[in-house]
């Protein structure tokens, strides 16, 4: 009984983590104040004009629609965008064998999953907004973004061989690899495609000599999404919420399994 105490401990930790993480980005969302590309040069030129080049830092958030000459192209499902987020995972089914009380060992089988393939990448893009263009370096962001494929695609081949989606192509191991049977390959990819409107939280700079949005670093969150401020702050709102009674009520459950556990013995 202990042993389930101690990993509803560890579940209680884990929500704890997320939640405190959930609550510095309600945070960035709160304090950043909307912003245009007109204001934040403007805002650059008083700057320049008062302290000198380079010297502007202001956490703003800014919407718009997404601009880009070169954009990449996502490698499943083959989307023009700024941003992507692919992951192909094998699904098998395993047997193993477990003990009971009596020592008796008895054959099970349970679900599992590796994954066989990864990938993220972006690129920097410009949000055009009525009154100008600026650019992002989404380096280090947070990314909120469409989920542009999601297959399953049933394991057929009793061999390894190599299997194809889209642009993309990797080796797969044999159907059944010792006491594994594979099930099927899921396909998943998230993109952020050109041409969306989109909202951004970070620090507006011009460290680097051309006004551009990127990552605050520690002093907040870096946030690239398709969705908006509002539905973000719901979002995270719902978050918080859910894992804070989800650690309260782990925390609870663990100590008093885990102080059962060890009075029984």
């Amino acid at each position: 009984m202990a042993i389930y105490g101690i990993i509803l401990i560890v579940v209680a930790v884990f929500l704890t983590v997320g939640f405190f993480s959930n609550k510095k980005k309600l945070a960035a969302l709160q304090s950043a104040k909307g912003s245009t590309v007109e204001f934040l040069e403007s805002l650059r030129t008083s700057m320049s004009e008062g302290v000198g080049d380079g010297s502007l830092s202001y956490i703003a958030d800014i919407k718009g629609k997404i601009i880009c000459e070169e954009p990449l192209k996502s490698e499943l499902a083959g989307v023009d965008c700024v941003y992507y987020s692919m992951r192909i995972e094998r699904k098998y089914e395993e047997t193993y064998y477990q003990t009971d009380e009596k020592g008796n060992q008895q054959r099970r089988t349970r679900s599992s999953s590796e994954t066989l393939a990864s990938n993220d990448r972006y690129v920097p893009f410009f949000v055009q907004d009525a009154t100008g263009k600026i650019m992002v370096d989404p380096a280090d962001a947070e990314f909120i973004a469409d989920k542009v494929l999601s297959k399953f695609e049933p394991a057929t081949a009793a061999r390894g061989g190599v299997l194809s989606f889209g642009g993309f192509s990797i080796e797969i191991p044999m159907m059944h690899d010792g006491d594994r049977r594979t099930t099927g390959y899921s396909f998943e990819e998230y993109a952020i495609p050109i041409g969306r409107n989109i909202y951004v939280n970070g620090e507006a700079t011009d460290r680097g000599g051309e006004l551009c949005i990127v990552s605050p670093g520690e002093k907040s969150k870096f946030i690239v999404s398709i969705k908006s401020k509002e539905a973000l702050l719901r979002d995270v709102g719902s978050s918080m919420m859910w894992m804070k009674i989800g650690a309260i009520l782990c925390g609870i459950g663990g100590i008093v399994l885990t102080i059962m556990g060890l009075m029984g013995k």
